[in-house]
């Protein structure tokens, strides 16, 4: 197989809202896709553009369709392992997900980008949830999808990085829903984000759009309009003037490679909200060599004292 042979039955929808990052997640898309299998969607409310996909995706005479949110810059290499999985697994898994590293919520993460079976996703467009009702509408449609019979498969892969370089109108628009939506770590995350706002503007919009999620007690909208003139205010008091688009070709597929290379997520933050990725963390594939020889001295210790607990106890001498 060629370096991109395995995109040939491949259709990839990038879902757009605005974002500041869409031409950049393109772009590293066309690096290994041909243009004319990649489409971008921008639909609104959030359910429209999963339902929009899904019929694309029905309608794309392709094996696999790649779901990509246009917040995330993608990692080649992880779509393609991602893309090995799908192939290997049993017909009646329809959704394979991957992993993003993400920005305000410091962690590997589960953030909606997965590749879908193609004919299936036809048949879910029924499934998916009525705006306003659900927080999660693609995690809900995939959930009915599984008490149908259509099982998803969560992988360890890395795709991508998660809201980089974004407008500051939607990270806080973002925040706003964190702060609903991750109340587990809610004081970690605010905590970073104040840390982090005297280096990082970025931040400061994240922690203006918690403020507002906490003064929020009404049902939450999942779209990019929503509370759009509370974050304007908002931004305009704190004197945070609107980004300009990003250069063209500012992005590349080593900036991704060389972030991800050097990630650390917070161990704290990872071990409370995916304690199920705290071992994957261990054995990142991309660390550089020095912290892959640590990671394998605690491997040999876990495994060492796993055995010394196994070990039988050792018989005394007599006399």
């Amino acid at each position: 197989m060629t370096d991109h042979q395995w995109t040939e039955n491949t259709f990839w929808v990038i879902r757009s809202a605005g974002e500041r990052t869409v031409e950049a997640c393109a772009d590293l898309i066309r690096a290994f896709v041909p243009e004319h299998r990649i489409v971008i969607v921008e639909e609104r409310p959030f359910a429209a553009a999963i339902a929009k996909t899904y019929r694309l995706a029905a309608a794309s005479g392709c094996k696999w369709t790649f779901c990509i949110d246009a917040d995330v810059l993608v990692h080649a290499e992880g779509f393609r392992q991602l893309y090995e999985v799908a192939e290997s697994v049993h017909d009646t898994i329809w959704y394979v997900q991957g992993l993003t590293v993400d920005k305000f919520i410091p962690i590997i993460r589960t953030a909606g980008n997965g590749i879908y079976r193609s004919w299936v996703a036809g048949m879910a467009i029924s499934e998916i949830p009525e705006d306003g009702t659900t927080l999660r509408p693609e995690a809900t449609t995939i959930d009915r999808m599984i008490d149908r019979g259509y099982q998803a498969y969560r992988t360890p892969i890395v795709v991508g990085i998660h809201d980089f370089e974004q407008h500051y109108h939607d990270i806080a628009r973002k925040t706003f829903l964190h702060y609903h939506k991750h109340q587990n770590v809610r004081p970690e995350m605010q905590g970073y984000w104040r840390n982090e706002q005297e280096s990082d503007a970025d931040f400061k919009a994240a922690l203006l759009g918690a403020k507002l999620g906490e003064d929020y007690k009404d049902n939450l909208l999942i779209d990019r309009e929503f509370k759009r003139q509370e974050i304007a205010a908002g931004l305009e008091r704190m004197e945070l003037a609107p980004k300009p688009p990003l250069p063209a070709g500012s992005i590349t597929t080593d900036y991704v490679t060389n972030f991800l290379a050097a990630y650390q997520p917070d161990p704290v933050i990872q071990r409370k909200k995916y304690p199920e990725y705290t071992e994957y963390i261990l054995r990142w594939p991309l660390a550089t060599p020095e912290r892959r020889f640590l990671n394998s001295l605690r491997r040999l210790k876990r495994r060492l004292l796993r055995a010394a607990r196994l070990a039988p106890p050792k018989k005394k001498r007599l006399g």
